[in-house]
């Protein structure tokens, strides 16, 4: 286990996961968001809410953050010490969200401590990145208890094994683009049939993201539990998690095929580029760069000298995956939160009739469903 210590002056203050496997890089404050945030929040202790995260913002400013930008500062290249001060920010945003949606009241050194935290272009607000890509598993943040917890950590959970699989299948969609352009790769490209297994699997687990079971989550948990700390942040006019700032979701479609059925994925990948993860974000631009010069699979199989017998079954599959993750995602949301579709009502992401935006971005039926 590596240890850092975050000033030089002051050994008091080592980076480092606690031998319990809890990771707490704001110490009590990090306490508060872990352990006693969801039990506030069910009571809606509002004024007493707001003047404890005062008290924790305040400590915290003294004794733990400054000493992490130090750090950080100090080492830009280390990507452990970006990853801890990331779940520092993680544990602050949490807090801001808390008292954004539960009418708090935000002190000036609460914002302007995110302000100050953020790195690498990131969102000042709560995103999806951190609640499901940051969040660590050993010792996750939720804002709700119970049996409602529980669904709340299952929705996470879902959400990020998701995120993994389509890292799996980007790498072979962009390998098998390589090999249609003559060129060496060490990267596995995945058999049409593998291929089919990943894409059934990513449907079939975010459907489940929806709480189907409904004797073990009801509607209730997503709906009236944790959704509505995912609504947009109206105190700095921004937007709040969401799906669809999934980065691995538009680097996949525009490698397939440029864009999405309704023309609209790279215009929104501009327009809300500090929303996406910054893990995937280089990747993200780079498939958008290419995409504009004409770089994708689909292109490739019209041009390319070597077989494309392989390709032509993986754009037979991406058509499918895309068309039943989405139709699966309005399924989902109508059993999740069936006004929001009924209502025409906003997304969390923003998205102004949400229930319009997803059937839009349906496109045509591919032929060859399975």
């Amino acid at each position: 286990m590596r240890v850092f210590f975050l000033s030089e002056e002051n050994g008091e203050w080592p980076m480092k996961i606690r031998s319990d496997g809890k990771i707490r890089p704001l110490g009590e404050l990090s306490d508060f968001v872990v352990e006693k945030l969801p039990q506030a929040l069910e009571q809606k202790s509002g004024r007493w809410l707001t003047k404890r995260i005062h008290q924790l913002v305040y400590a915290s400013q003294v004794n733990h953050t400054w000493h992490i930008l130090e750090a950080t500062y100090r080492n830009p290249l280390d990507d452990d010490l970006k990853r801890w001060r990331r779940i520092a920010t993680l544990d602050l945003k949490m807090l801001e969200s808390a008292l954004v949606h539960s009418n708090g009241i935000r002190t000036w050194e609460h914002v302007e401590l995110i302000n100050a935290m953020i790195q690498d272009g990131e969102a000042p607000v709560l995103t999806y990145e951190d609640v499901v890509l940051l969040n660590p598993p050993s010792d996750m943040r939720l804002f709700t208890r119970g049996e409602i917890g529980v669904s709340e950590r299952a929705f996470y959970e879902a959400h990020c094994a998701i995120e993994q699989k389509l890292t799996i299948v980007i790498a072979s969609v962009e390998a098998l683009m390589q090999s249609l352009e003559g060129k060496e790769t060490g990267q596995e490209i995945l058999e049409p049939v593998q291929l089919k297994e990943i894409l059934k699997w990513i449907v079939e687990s975010f459907e489940s993201t929806g709480l189907k079971n409904m004797p073990l989550r009801p509607i209730r948990h997503f709906d009236d539990g944790f959704r509505q700390y995912f609504m947009s942040n109206n105190r700095r006019r921004m937007r709040g998690p969401s799906g669809a700032f999934s980065g691995q979701m538009p680097t996949l479609e525009i490698l397939f095929r440029g864009d999405s059925p309704s023309k609209d994925s790279q215009l929104y990948v501009r327009n809300c580029s500090m929303y996406f993860p910054r893990m995937h974000w280089k990747q993200l631009q780079k498939t958008v760069d290419d995409a504009n010069k004409g770089r994708t699979l689909e292109n490739l199989i019209a041009t390319s000298s070597h077989d494309t017998t392989q390709a032509k079954e993986y754009v037979k599959l991406l058509a499918w995956f895309f068309y039943a993750f989405r139709l699966t995602h309005l399924n989902t949301l109508g059993r999740q939160a069936p006004d929001v579709l009924r209502l025409n009502a906003d997304g969390t992401g923003g998205v102004e009739n949400v229930n319009n935006f997803l059937r839009g971005r349906l496109g045509p039926e591919p032929e060859n469903m399975w």
